[in-house]
């Protein structure tokens, strides 16, 4: 444990990097678990509210892990038409 007084170490920086790789991590995957429990409601209501979240929350990972892309997921979302029930 360090003081006011004195410097932190290396040791204290290297905890906090790997603290917020931690925490980036724990955030994509729960945005991700989210993402998967919205496409599946939709694929079960085919509410648009839901597709408007689907697609924001895609983003929002891709921002996270630019790796990651959805572009086939929501082409696919923007083209499925609900259809009025009378």
């Amino acid at each position: 444990m360090w003081s006011i007084s004195q410097q932190p170490t290396n040791d204290w920086f290297t905890f906090l990097s790997e603290f917020h790789t931690y925490e980036a991590k724990v955030c994509l995957k729960d945005k991700e678990d989210t993402l998967l429990d919205i496409y599946s409601l939709w694929l079960r209501t085919h509410d648009d509210s839901l597709k408007v979240k689907i697609i924001s929350l895609a983003r929002e990972i891709e921002q996270i892990e630019p790796q990651i892309s959805f572009d086939e997921l929501i082409k696919n979302l923007e083209k499925v038409k609900v259809k009025a029930i009378n």
